[in-house]
């Protein structure tokens, strides 16, 4: 398969690689997207910063299914993402 679910509707992945750094960047960026609007939909329901990012990272993890994204690059993407977002939302309390 070579699109990518997003809750903005499928994103084509054909031709982008992993160790090309413009495919990862786009996937970065889209996965970062998401992961933001999922944090979104489950603050609204006041659930424990912990629990809302499990949470965001099943759902983007769910929604991958293309096949050169394997579970290390997604696990180390998602570290990375959850830092950043956390580090944000500290700034913005």
């Amino acid at each position: 398969m070579n699109t990518m679910n997003t809750m903005n509707g499928p994103i084509d992945l054909q031709g982008i690689q992993l160790n090309d750094d413009h495919g990862w960047q786009l996937l970065v960026r889209t996965g970062r997207r998401e992961l933001r609007k999922a944090l979104g939909q489950w603050k609204t329901m006041g659930e424990p910063w912990e629990d809302v990012f499990q949470q965001a990272l099943l759902v983007l993890l769910n929604k991958q299914d293309h096949p050169s994204w394997d579970l290390k690059h997604a696990i180390s993407f998602l570290i990375r993402t959850g830092r950043n977002l956390m580090h944000e939302a500290h700034r913005n309390l």
